[in-house]
């Protein structure tokens, strides 16, 4: 009901085309918070610095798989396309995206990871396509070649952006302590191992926090801040189509 309500203050919010569906959620979260205080500390950065996102361990995985894997995941493209409606959907769209991804060489296998829409449905779209090209790190340690472009690209134009554009919306400041100039260029110095040990993101990290944190925190699973943006949309949509709201808003 809340999205229903406020889904065009979102729109004008965000003032341009944006993908993030967290920023939804953001919204809501920033809009109750500000009642109490005008200054938020924030997590971004940590994720880009320390190796924290799943697509992470998707080229750190990729560059263990031997060839009998590779051949299996391959088999992968005969499943039907997921979902994220169901546990079982969604882990099926995501060994769909891993062989995709296993497919390409670097940096695509980047830019497909970071991508809204598959490349071949984007041309279906545009008129013109427009090649927008970013300085590509070329150092041995691939992890860390990824979190660099990570804090080229996604930081700004993703996580920052929703941040900044809140935070203003409800008259708040969000400061971001991992990006911190001593910090960021710290961990930009460290070999990826302390970054992806195992299965482990942002390992160093936890190891530095592990005594204050309380177990509860510690060891929880990562989860996103997405919101159920389909079954939301098509809400909007059904409402959009009513004769009454277009004369009511609009007229």
């Amino acid at each position: 009901k809340d999205f229903i309500t406020s889904f065009q203050d979102i729109l004008d919010t965000m003032d341009e085309p944006y993908a993030d569906s967290s920023a939804v959620a953001l919204y809501f979260l920033v809009q109750e918070a500000s009642k109490h205080t005008s200054i938020f500390l924030s997590g971004d950065g940590a994720d880009e610095l320390f190796a924290g996102y799943f697509k992470h361990k998707a080229f750190q995985k990729g560059n263990q798989l031997n060839p009998i894997m590779r051949y299996l995941l391959g088999l992968v493209r005969l499943l039907p396309n997921g979902t994220r409606n169901s546990k079982f959907s969604n882990k099926i769209r995501q060994l769909k995206r891993f062989q995709q991804f296993l497919s390409k060489e670097w940096p695509n296998n980047y830019w497909m990871l970071a991508a809204f829409i598959p490349q071949e449905r984007r041309k279906s779209l545009l008129l013109h396509e427009e090649n927008v090209s970013f300085p590509v790190p070329e150092s041995e340690e691939l992890l860390n070649n990824v979190l660099l472009l990570d804090q080229q690209f996604v930081l700004p134009y993703d996580m920052l952006k929703k941040v900044d554009v809140i935070g203003r919306k409800f008259g708040v400041e969000i400061r971001a302590p991992f990006l911190d100039i001593e910090v960021v260029n710290l961990a930009n110095r460290l070999k990826q191992e302390y970054k992806l040990k195992g299965n482990q993101g942002k390992y160093i990290l936890r190891e530095a926090y592990k005594d204050r944190l309380p177990a509860e925190i510690f060891n929880r699973s990562k989860r996103g801040f997405e919101i159920p943006l389909y079954n939301w949309l098509k809400s909007i949509f059904e409402i959009l189509q009513e004769e009454d709201y277009w004369t009511e808003e609009f007229l």
